[in-house]
């Protein structure tokens, strides 16, 4: 009898251990589980999201022929609450949308139900849209003086207060802050897409590359590799290449001396990085050169070339002033990788660099200032303290040109065949200068920046020069077929005031935008 009792003790303490395994292993199974399950579901629970266009992703239901997704403006956990409160309901055939909420700085409450008999909705999530002084309307607006007659579902980066708009002038994303790289007080240069749908700028002589999120991917390595110093000093432009590869303008800071002959007669000469003191006792002087680096995906130096090697003789004494040394100013570069050829502005001499690459050696140098030699011309600049020079699709050259040479003239967009002979002339093509109107500011003397990007369809995205504000698409015929302007808010004489952008830059359809949305999950 004891034997039989002993037995079916054993048997139960058996079944027993064999019943906590088995809820163990279950508990453990949803612990996985549960995870898994949340991470297939896009915006994360909780999220603070810096858009309000948003890619909404969820599980799949098998045999489901589409889904209905609802968004109520509000956090909630009550069903009764969030059905009075829905704000945006559409459907879709597959497990991934994209939608836009109506405002920043809102919670949100929403959930998927599968169109299929059982109608099987999820759990109700929840996400906030961050709120930025930045994209506040009541602090910045870009006001739309001509409707989009194109390019409608265009977006627009405004790099003066880090926002993204669309073209009816409303922000949908704005630069997130980053600790450690920007705050909404950085002074942002050249945001913009890249080809592999990831977001390009510089900030406080750095470069980086971040996805929709705000997620660094990528920053310059900035370690004077390329300079020969102890930082490359980052400035004006930074571009992923289709390659992969990243290109950008850094510094290259030399002494210089006066170099004395038997005549009496003088030169520049560079010294290398250790300034030195000029023979007449003045201060320390340096020659402030420019450097163009390709960087791999790794941070190597995958190609360089300094501007000091063709700023170097004749060219250097040309640069001299009783001050010191004129600074270059390398401020744009466009690398045509079809071709293997690099163009390189330079605003204070007024000059276009042709490189080729990789060889580095100078193809040809195109000068504003070398004017017609005809009798009785008026003899006026070609271009003058240009900016973001590029190449059209044919092949022609293109640049925003500041035009302070010509002092009764407007800043504007230049087109300019290119010479098929050695040392032959640029040729214009196509001049466009944005007209002045009551919305729009009269010429001023002193401009700085600007930038044109051509269009698929061969017109031209315009963004005006400091101390303009406005962002225009203008066809080749010259009809302007969109026209916005950013203002910020002057608390202090309680007006709206132009606030100008260093180089806008466009994503062109929506298509590239839903690209740029996905590839950050």
């Amino acid at each position: 009898m004891l034997t039989t009792f002993h037995n079916h003790f054993m048997s139960a303490t058996i079944h027993k251990q064999k019943m906590i395994k088995t809820i163990t292993t279950v508990l453990i199974l949803l612990c996985f589980v549960q995870p898994y399950t949340q991470a297939q579901q896009t915006p994360k629970e909780a999220s603070s999201l810096n858009y309000r266009i948003i890619g909404f992703s969820f599980p799949a239901t098998a045999k489901a022929p589409g889904y209905k997704v609802e968004i109520a403006q509000g956090n909630y956990n009550d069903e009764a609450d969030f059905k009075k409160n829905i704000a945006v309901t559409t459907t879709c055939t597959t497990n991934k949308i994209i939608i836009e909420v109506p405002a920043f700085g809102a919670a949100y409450t929403w959930r998927v139900t599968a169109q299929n008999n059982n109608r099987n909705s999820t759990p109700l999530y929840h996400f906030n849209t961050a709120k930025s002084n930045n994209a506040d309307t009541a602090i910045y607006r870009f006001t739309v003086l001509q409707n989009a007659l194109k390019f409608k579902d265009a977006f627009i980066f405004n790099d003066g207060n880090k926002v993204l708009y669309n073209m009816r002038g409303e922000p949908v994303w704005f630069l997130p802050n980053i600790k450690g790289v920007v705050d909404e007080t950085s002074i942002i240069r050249d945001l913009k897409i890249s080809p592999q749908n990831t977001i390009t700028f510089l900030n406080y002589n750095m470069v980086y590359e971040i996805n929709y999120d705000g997620v660094i991917l990528w920053r310059g390595p900035n370690n004077g590799k390329a300079s020969g110093d102890s930082v490359e000093s980052y400035h004006h432009e930074i571009t992923r290449l289709a390659n992969g590869h990243y290109m950008t303008l850094g510094h290259e800071a030399l002494g210089w001396e006066w170099k004395y002959t038997g005549n009496g007669d003088s030169s520049a000469v560079l010294t290398g990085k250790k300034p030195v003191v000029n023979p007449n006792g003045g201060l320390k002087k340096m020659a402030l050169m420019g450097t163009v680096i390709e960087y791999d995906e790794s941070g190597n130096v995958a190609w360089s070339w300094k501007s000091s090697s063709y700023y170097k003789g004749d060219k250097l004494q040309q640069l001299q002033s009783p001050l010191g040394m004129k600074e270059t100013h390398e401020n744009a570069f466009f690398f045509d990788e079809k071709r293997k050829q690099l163009y390189v502005s330079f605003k204070n001499t007024n000059k276009v660099l042709k490189i080729k690459y990789p060889e580095g050696k100078v193809m040809d140098v195109y000068d504003g200032l070398e004017l017609t030699t005809k009798v009785g011309s008026s003899n006026l600049a070609l271009f003058s303290e240009q900016h973001a020079c590029k190449l059209a699709a044919n092949g022609d050259l293109y640049l925003y040109n500041n035009n302070m040479a010509n002092s009764f003239s407007a800043p504007q967009v230049l087109v300019l065949q290119q010479p098929t002979a050695p040392n032959g002339q640029l040729k214009t093509v196509w001049k466009y200068e944005y007209p002045t109107g009551s919305n729009r500011l009269n010429r001023e003397r002193l401009t700085s920046g600007g930038n044109a990007i051509e269009l698929p369809d061969r017109s031209m995205f315009i963004a005006s020069c400091v101390p303009y504000s406005n962002v225009f698409i203008v066809t080749r015929d010259k009809k302007i077929i969109w026209d916005a302007f950013l203002e910020r808010f002057d608390v202090l004489t309680k007006t709206w005031k132009h606030f100008p952008q260093y180089r806008a830059s466009i994503i062109t359809s929506r298509k590239k935008m839903e690209d740029l949305v996905w590839a950050a999950q």
